[in-house]
């Protein structure tokens, strides 16, 4: 039998720093889909900076602070 353990969730608070659009083909949702650029400090002090990978027609503002898991 194998014991499972939780495993810590880490997190940051990172701010957004820009907007990429793309054009969605999606039934649900058409039209301009807006995908924010964050950028946070890691845990060993590293800045980095990523596309979010959801897009949508009501993103974070450019400078608001969002949680990053």
């Amino acid at each position: 039998m194998s014991e499972t353990h939780p495993q810590s969730q880490l997190t940051a608070v990172g701010v957004v720093t820009g907007h990429t659009s793309r054009r969605s083909h999606a039934s649900d949702q058409p039209g301009i889909l807006l995908f924010p650029s964050v950028r946070f400090q890691a845990e060993d002090g590293r800045m980095v900076e990523f596309q979010n990978g959801v897009g949508s027609n009501a993103p974070p503002e450019v400078g608001e602070e969002v949680t990053v898991d």
